[in-house]
């Protein structure tokens, strides 16, 4: 029953940000290069030997995307998986489908995460991870961007941890985010005239 309150509430606030969106297709290039913020969301445990621990972890994490391109970002996250001192950290690559308001996005990641157990040494519960997700970043302000993400995690631990989950989280940027970077010093057939 909560799941669905959960589920439910998010969709309802994706719907209310969606109409928020200022303008519609908008190309936009990145001229900063860095947006930072925090996620909050859910995890479901997918293997027997987590969902001993919990079948469902609260998540909570600190989001950094630095763009190189127009449509791809870095991604580095701080991860606290709660009940307990679970956390993790992921490096990752994100492409984006669209340079608009409303951008779809895929992306990969490698990094390392721990699960605490009672009973069970470190090394056991800690170990390196792989990261897939996609989601969907909405430009609600030049400045202010709404991200929902469904991420998939792989623990290569001695239990091979794998979870699921959803998120929701708010980014910031600079003020100049939607301003096209122009190249004054490149023209198109040009070809300074030699004077003899």
């Amino acid at each position: 029953m909560t799941k669905k309150r959960i589920l439910s509430v998010l969709f309802l606030l994706l719907i209310t940000m969606t109409a928020a969106v200022a303008q519609e297709n908008v190309h936009r290039s990145p001229l900063q290069i860095y947006s930072g913020g925090v996620s909050v969301g859910a995890l479901k445990s997918l293997n027997d030997e987590l969902d001993l621990e919990s079948s469902q972890f609260v998540k909570v994490s600190l989001n950094n995307l630095f763009y190189f391109r127009k449509q791809m970002s870095l991604s580095f996250d701080l991860d606290w998986f709660g009940p307990g001192p679970n956390f993790g950290a992921d490096f990752g690559f994100n492409y984006f489908f669209s340079e608009t308001d409303l951008r779809p996005f895929i992306g990969a990641g490698v990094g390392a995460h721990y699960f605490d157990r009672e009973k069970v040494d470190f090394g056991e519960s800690f170990g390196p991870s792989l990261k897939a997700q996609a989601g969907m970043l909405f430009e609600l302000s030049e400045t202010v961007q709404l991200k929902f993400q469904i991420p998939f995690h792989v623990v290569l631990n001695e239990f091979n941890d794998q979870g699921i989950g959803v998120e929701i989280g708010i980014l910031f940027s600079g003020r100049h985010k939607s301003v096209q970077k122009l190249n004054y010093n490149r023209k198109a057939n040009y070809q300074p005239k030699h004077s003899d």
